[in-house]
């Protein structure tokens, strides 16, 4: 029979375990991928990860006269921003199967032009 003055104390650490164990990964490979460090990109990502940057950067200036138009021109060539959604899918399309490298690009934003 369960004693009424700790009945209370009980259900309270009954409800915590309860609780901690909800928030417990559900398996051991769960746990490994939450301790596990995360690969690199591919460089190739990387680097057009760094470029859209460079690209979406460029094309939120305002042109407020004909040499800063003509400086974000110039920028946005070099950028080869013109091709990013290309590219974008080549390397999605070529790198499928890594999950580092598809991570990488899903969270460089997109890829508007």
């Amino acid at each position: 029979m369960i004693q009424s003055s700790s009945s209370p104390l009980r259900c309270l650490a009954l409800v915590g375990l309860i609780f901690l164990a909800s928030a417990l990964p559900s398996s051991a490979q769960d746990l490994l991928d939450l301790t596990a460090p995360k690969a690199p990109p591919p460089p190739e990502v990387a680097a057009f990860v760094k470029r859209l940057a460079g690209c979406n950067h460029w094309a939120g200036e305002e042109a407020t006269d004909p040499e800063r138009g003509e400086q974000i021109a110039q920028a946005r060539f070099r950028l080869r921003c013109n091709t990013v959604a290309q590219d974008e899918n080549r390397l999605r399309a070529r790198f499928a199967k890594f999950p580092a490298a598809l991570e990488a690009l899903d969270n460089a934003g997109s890829s508007e032009d």
